[in-house]
């Protein structure tokens, strides 16, 4: 006997499936469904620089390479996003002992790369202070 299905149920049946969640991976896309990938895919050059630049622009120190590694991958792999990562560095305990207010954070050498906007910058372009 053959079962009706509609639009939508077809729709959903097709974009929470395994095989959209690895076609999404594959294109570097959030597939936005409820199935997890069943593929990996390695860190792109780009996305070792962000992960890197976590430990730069937040942490003001070079990534050991597990840790850049680790990172790059949950990002490539779309475990995290961005914005996960980056609130796990800046609201995380290495950064968080650093005890930093604004002026402390402003004057630190090593949070200012030119080849990334720091976070010093963020906070002197939207005027905050950084308290608990």
């Amino acid at each position: 006997m053959k079962k009706d299905y509609s639009r939508l149920d077809v729709f959903n049946g097709f974009v929470n499936s395994v095989e959209w969640a690895n076609i999404c991976l594959e294109y570097g896309i959030n597939s936005g469904g409820s199935a997890k990938p069943t593929i990996e895919k390695k860190p792109s050059s780009a996305v070792n620089d962000f992960a890197t630049r976590l430990y730069t622009t937040c942490l003001g120190r070079d990534g050991e390479g597990d840790g850049i590694a680790y990172w790059a991958d949950m990002l490539a792999n779309m475990q995290v996003t961005g914005t996960e990562a980056a609130q796990v560095f800046f609201f995380g305990p290495e950064f968080t002992s650093l005890n930093l207010t604004t002026s402390l954070y402003g004057n630190r050498n090593e949070f200012v790369n030119p080849k990334f906007v720091s976070m010093r910058k963020v906070l002197e372009n939207y005027n905050i202070n950084l308290v608990d």
